[in-house]
């Protein structure tokens, strides 16, 4: 468009009456479809910036010139023309007090002719309890952390976090949508940890009776995310709380309600990365233990203990591999054993309840002792009889690791599941480890959030948040054997599941802390 064509088109959007009166005549002025008229008007900034709301106008420029400073923010999602959660708003203008943080909350647009709050598509206006806090800007808030507030994400979005992988390089960021989700992206050796992140919202439920809309209705979350980042902005953290009915909420060892902010004694259940008991980082684990003896959670998961490289398919056509497995003293099952009851031994003498799922690093070993011949593998022989007699007789009906692991801690606070009982804790199913989908399958998270359950999941190393399902990261190194070369979207990462029911997932940077609360 020429400077003149510009001039005309912003011109009409002023003096007409409506918004739907100015596409029709610019349509009919420009021999194009109103449809066209509107993505025009909408690069223009048009469509956000006419109103009859007196208030709208100035709300808007406010946000527009809204900036952030401070090492701590909690970013959210608000929609036009519907009122605020007030409780949960003032819940979150109490915690930002105690923690010292700045309060960000994007501007949502989201039509709905059916809304119980605006009867005129016209009327658009912000409730007067969260103008103040308005953003339409982007928000770089360290070089590897920006707030996409000048981005709209269309509320009913089913993946929200999709399609912005490759955006803004290898800043992480955060979108200002409904539902939550989160997903770490693959990146190169070398470069930093990316995430992509949605906030939750802090306004009612407003959405059309529509298909879309009532999915979005479901999905719909009272929540935020928060950013922290130390002082030198090096390394930042980035984690999401979510909301009770009421409006409360809890995050890490805090819990807010009434306007209150108070220290929690525990929580729930602590769930850990992939162990791969003799691959971990040990500064890894010291970190989670950390958090552990911070968060006193009722109950540990732990996934993947065993690691199985004495005896791994994966491995058996890799001579060199296997060579060098035998001079650093890991191709032993009698060794491997001994690291993963050492492993284990540690968590068992916090006194918590451990809960350990069926993963397919444990079917490793049933699988060697089903397709191997002994008589080629010497040095295993006596380990390959126990386990071959072991399952002759019938006695793992779990597994071996789940005989062997029930057989060294017989007290009872440790408990192996089978895969396919249902072990749910505050209504997040802990029984899936994540290899094994529907109808025999090979599990994915996106497939696992069609099951009709929240659930806590592992497996993959790549922490995700796909609304009900929560996947944890790696207590490993990240570049682990097939891992060592090309992109990866590996991640050290833990998550807790509150006595409220809402989880949370720990991020741990390269200097192995989640959070600046506990500095």
């Amino acid at each position: 468009m020429t400077p003149e064509e510009v001039a005309y088109f912003k011109k009409v959007y002023k003096d007409s009456p409506s918004k739907k009166e100015a596409q029709e005549i610019l349509s009919e002025h420009f021999c194009i479809s109103t449809r066209q008229i509107r993505t025009r008007a909408n690069d223009l900034g048009l469509n956000m910036m006419k109103s009859n709301s007196p208030v709208f106008d100035k709300v808007i420029s406010d946000a527009r010139k809204k900036d952030v400073e401070g090492n701590r923010v909690i970013v959210m999602w608000a929609q036009e023309s519907t009122p605020a959660e007030l409780n949960f708003l003032r819940n979150v203008e109490a915690y930002a007090k105690k923690i010292d943080a700045v309060i960000v909350i994007i501007a949502g647009r989201y039509k709905n002719p059916n809304s119980l709050y605006s009867v005129d598509e016209n009327d658009v206006w912000w409730d007067k309890n969260i103008e103040g806090y308005l953003s339409l800007n982007r928000h770089n808030l360290t070089p590897h952390v920006s707030v996409l507030a000048d981005v709209k994400v269309l509320p009913t979005a089913t993946r929200p976090v999709n399609g912005f992988e490759g955006f803004e390089g290898e800043t992480s960021l955060i979108l200002g949508h409904p539902r939550i989700q989160m997903k770490t992206v693959a990146t190169l050796e070398g470069y930093r940890m990316k995430e992509i992140w949605t906030t939750g919202a802090c306004t009612k439920m407003n959405y059309t009776d529509s298909r879309a809309g009532k999915k979005g209705e479901f999905h719909h979350v009272i929540g935020f995310a928060i950013v922290e980042y130390d002082d030198d902005g090096k390394e930042s953290y980035i984690r999401q709380v979510t909301a009770d009915d009421d409006g409360s909420f809890c995050d890490l060892n805090y819990s807010v309600s009434k306007e209150e902010v108070t220290t929690i004694n525990s929580i729930e259940l602590y769930h850990c990365g992939d162990s791969h008991f003799g691959e971990e980082d040990p500064e890894m684990v010291d970190a989670g233990f950390d958090m552990i003896e911070r968060l006193n959670p009722k109950s540990i998961r732990l996934d993947d203990v065993f690691n199985g490289h004495s005896i791994s398919h994966w491995e058996k056509n890799l001579p060199i591999t296997l060579y060098e497995r035998f001079i650093n003293g890991e191709s032993l099952i009698k060794n491997e054993f001994q690291t993963l009851k050492n492993g284990l031994t540690r968590y068992v003498n916090l006194g918590k309840n451990i809960v350990i799922p069926r993963c397919n690093h444990d079917v490793f070993l049933d699988r060697y002792i089903d397709t191997n011949d002994w008589k080629r593998d010497i040095p295993n022989a006596l380990e390959y009889m126990e386990c071959a007699s072991l399952l002759l007789r019938g006695l793992a009906p779990k597994g071996l690791i789940p005989y062997y692991i029930d057989s060294w801690f017989p007290d009872g606070n440790v408990v192996t599941l089978d895969g396919r009982k249902s072990h749910r804790i505050l209504g997040h199913e802990q029984s899936i480890h994540g290899h094994k989908g529907a109808n025999g399958s090979r599990g994915t998270v996106l497939q696992f959030t069609k099951l009709s359950t929240k659930m806590f999941t592992g497996h993959t190393h790549s922490p995700s948040r796909y609304d009900g399902v929560c996947t944890s990261g790696t207590n490993t190194h990240l570049r682990v054997g097939f891992n060592n070369q090309g992109a990866s979207s590996w991640a050290q990462a833990d998550q807790i599941l509150h006595k409220n029911g809402k989880a949370q997932q720990l991020l741990f940077k390269s200097n192995y802390k989640c959070t600046t609360l506990f500095d």
